[in-house]
């Protein structure tokens, strides 16, 4: 679980990354193998993963079914196996069962627009392990 915000003159896309993998692509610096879960400045939500040659693939598309705040939003992943449980401030959006990653790191990103003066703030971070696998 995350919560964060953008601000500025371009909005940024924020995404809580999970079950990840040690690859960072150099061109454009996503961590792979991953899943990302995801808002864009336009206030839409997608969930994605990135396989082991660090290319993208659709879980659920942008769709702009909020609820989504302007300021800050608070995104949570719950992951119990293969099925993900996808949370925008405590509204369950998004479920889907993936079993390609059963382990990983965790982290957050954003996409940040270097032509306009725009920050990604965040509020608080926390990984909540429950139980693990021996």
């Amino acid at each position: 679980s995350a919560r964060f915000k953008s601000t500025g003159l371009a909005l940024l896309d924020q995404y809580l990354v999970f079950r990840a993998g040690t690859h960072v692509n150099p061109v454009n610096g996503d961590w792979y193998p991953a899943y990302v879960f995801g808002i864009t400045g336009e206030y839409m939500v997608g969930v994605f993963k990135i396989d082991e040659t660090g290319n993208y693939y659709t879980i659920h598309d942008w769709d702009g079914l909020g609820p989504l705040n302007t300021g800050y939003n608070t995104l949570k992943v719950t992951a119990k196996g293969d099925t993900f449980h996808c949370y925008i401030n405590g509204y369950l959006r998004i479920t889907f069962t993936d079993d390609d990653f059963p382990k990983g790191f965790v982290g957050l990103k954003s996409y940040k627009d270097f032509e306009t003066n725009n920050a990604f703030i965040v509020d608080w971070a926390m990984v909540k392990v429950l139980t693990t696998p021996q």
